[in-house]
């Protein structure tokens, strides 16, 4: 029901027993008995209802409409299937990116540089720094093209 507050003095909120809704929940959380209650409740609804919802989430992720399947080797994807990532296969996209590290590697040591390496790759110049600065943290052999200046 539609009223005012007579604990606020608002109106046009949703009333129970006098009380909008963010006041009659201040004051259930303001008592300790009350609110560990609500907790109690709480957690024994979360445990009787647990297997239920495992077997909902479960038949949800079989279903191969939610999986889709994979664009480059024709699998079943994972059911986290995520956006924007064209449809590949946590496997495939793996592949995917240790075929770029090895390009980028192998176009570094012949001396192309990041603009080159990005539009072969049909990516930004900066993301394939990052790569690069990845692959160097990860204990890759990639000479820096310039000596690193020295804090005088």
């Amino acid at each position: 029901m539609i009223g005012t507050c007579i604990e606020c003095g608002r109106s046009g909120h949703r009333v129970r027993l006098g009380v909008c809704d963010g006041c009659y929940s201040r004051a259930r959380r303001s008592d300790p008995e009350v609110a560990e209650h609500d907790r109690a409740v709480s957690r024994a609804w979360k445990k009787r209802n647990r297997e239920r919802h495992a077997s909902y989430d479960r038949e949800y992720a079989s279903r191969p409409d939610v999986r889709g399947f994979c664009t480059r080797c024709g699998g079943q994807m994972g059911a986290a299937k995520r956006k924007g990532i064209d449809g590949v296969c946590q496997s495939c996209r793996s592949e995917l990116a240790a075929e770029r590290a090895e390009l980028i590697i192998r176009r570094w040591g012949q001396g192309l540089s990041l603009r080159d390496i990005a539009a072969e790759l049909g990516s930004t110049p900066g993301s394939v720094g990052v790569d690069i600065a990845r692959l160097r943290g990860a204990g890759r052999d990639l000479p820096h093209r310039r000596p690193r200046r020295v804090a005088a």
